[in-house]
């Protein structure tokens, strides 16, 4: 029994031979294989088998079992980049199944409404027709001529949009129509591609598109221009209605879809306006369009016209056609005249209208002249309404006429202009239009104090921040990278120091 609880049958199979237990690894005296009688492993039973040579039982356990963890995560990482290729390859199977089902949804979409929007838009051109009939003020603004919008029965990307969002409603009796002021250059990609609301700034009354119920109000928004869109609004987006001023229409932010419609063109002067497709735009015939479109804002002197910064091919063009290094000449005078504000102590005026103002002063002061002096139509700062002021000279004080009502007075003031700490140098900005303009004497006396203090290393930085004369917005000026940012849309434009042969 002793004997047997020390020894035993060789592991191998083939062998009838005795080994003992206490010795571990050794060789079988009979089949010359080397074996362990204690864990019966034998020599080249397996590839890891040989492994046992130097090791007690215990260590060579452990070392099958840390063999058999490596082989276990192994495996698990193989099956987890296998899992994850698989998700790949169905992810971009879902993409591109969603892809072809909604460009067949687009193409199903226009097969199926082609006939069902053609009868709705020329029902909405007729209607907007008899609207602008009767709410024309043409004692005012004089006859005008009316033309449909173009692209509509193209479907372009204002159309879709519209459509989605109408849905199977194509009822003109569910919406209604309002005026749309804008310059000349912006009428073509209104009609093309709608109202971006990426576009917004200023927002006096609240986030939206802003529509006038008046024609001589949008008038004061064409800049100059002949040129008026009539729109027609779904009233399902539940507007907010300001008395007597606009409709400010809450449109998707994501500029899916939108409640709004360039139905009509009106023309003035026997003006026709420019209605290329996509205008200043890219076509976008799909109802999901490029996030990458050209973003501005709506009541600017910018209206509609593309930032440059927005997509590189136009910021490219625009800075190649502007010209290299060229002064511009800004209406100047010795003197600057400042308003009253309500948050600010005084608020100067802009260039063009403070040149109005001492042009009316020394007419006034040497010539005998009236005391009183018109400034010209102003975009009142509360409201951003264009409305006609006049600066009394005696009283120095501005105040607003509607027929022989006198309302609020604000006190004024003259004061001599302060040097340019850079004389020779004029800072400008490139417009929506792609044209270099010089910015108003104000900012160009702050901003070349912020870039001198900048550059001698004793200022707080190239970062600055400055409100433009007679406007809410505030911009921020990175001098190191020569770009304005408006703070309140989040646009961008580049900016540049000219004169005496610089340019950067």
């Amino acid at each position: 029994a002793k004997s047997a609880s020390l020894h035993c049958r060789c592991p191998n199979s083939n062998c009838d031979g005795v080994v003992a237990k206490a010795k571990g690894w050794h060789e079988c005296p009979s089949c010359l294989l080397h074996v362990c009688g204690k864990c019966g492993v034998v020599a080249s039973s397996s590839p890891v088998a040989d492994a046992h040579r130097g090791r007690s039982c215990a260590d060579y356990q452990a070392y099958l079992d840390r063999l058999q963890a490596e082989e276990f995560e192994r495996k698990r990482k193989e099956d987890e980049v296998r899992r994850q290729a698989m998700a790949r390859m169905a992810e971009e199977q879902r993409r591109q199944e969603e892809e072809r089902q909604r460009r067949a949804a687009v193409e199903k979409f226009k097969r199926d409404c082609t006939m069902a929007r053609k009868q709705f838009f020329d029902r909405c051109f007729a209607e907007a027709q008899k609207w602008a009939g009767a709410e024309w003020e043409r004692d005012v603004l004089g006859p005008y001529t009316i033309m449909p919008n173009p692209h509509l029965n193209k479907l372009c990307p204002a159309a879709v949009r519209f459509l989605q969002m109408a849905g199977g409603e194509l009822d003109v009796s569910k919406g209604f129509f309002a005026w749309h002021g804008t310059p000349d250059a912006a009428v073509g990609p209104i009609c093309w591609d709608g109202f971006d609301p990426k576009r917004r700034a200023g927002q006096v009354h609240g986030p939206g598109e802003y529509f006038s119920m008046k024609s001589t109000v949008s008038k004061s928004y064409c800049r100059g221009g002949s040129h008026f869109v009539i729109t027609f609004i779904l009233s399902c987006c539940s507007p907010t209605l300001v008395p007597g001023f606009c409709h400010v229409v809450p449109n998707p932010v994501d500029w899916s879809k939108s409640f709004c419609l360039p139905v009509a063109i009106v023309s003035t002067g026997g003006a026709k306006p420019a209605l290329a497709e996509g205008g200043y735009l890219p076509a976008c015939p799909l109802p999901n369009p490029d996030p990458d479109h050209i973003k501005e804002t709506f009541v600017t002197d910018q209206d509609r016209l593309p930032s440059p910064l927005a997509a590189p091919a136009p910021l490219q063009a625009a800075l190649q056609a502007a010209a290299p290094s060229q002064w511009i000449e800004l209406p100047s005078v010795p003197f600057q005249w400042f308003w009253r504000g309500d948050r600010c102590p005084w608020e100067p005026y802009r260039d063009e209208h403070n040149c109005r103002i001492e042009q009316a002063y020394e007419l006034y002061s040497w010539h005998g002249g009236p005391s009183e002096g018109d400034i010209g139509d102003v975009s009142r700062l509360c409201d951003d309404v264009m409305t006609t002021y006049f600066v009394d000279f005696k009283e120095m004080a501005q105040h607003r006429k509607l027929e022989a009502e006198r309302w609020r007075t604000r006190a004024v003031k003259r004061e001599p202009k302060p040097e340019t700490p850079s004389s020779a140098v004029q800072w400008q900005y490139l417009d929506a239009a792609g044209q270099w303009q010089p910015m108003q004497s104000a900012d160009q006396f702050f901003v070349s104090q912020a870039f001198d203090a900048y550059t001698k290393g004793t200022g707080p930085g190239s970062g600055i921040q400055m409100r433009v004369p007679g406007r809410p917005e505030v911009y921020e000026l990175d001098l190191s990278r020569c770009v304005q940012r408006n703070l309140a849309s989040n646009t961008s434009r580049p900016i540049r120091r000219v004169g005496c042969g610089i340019a950067g």
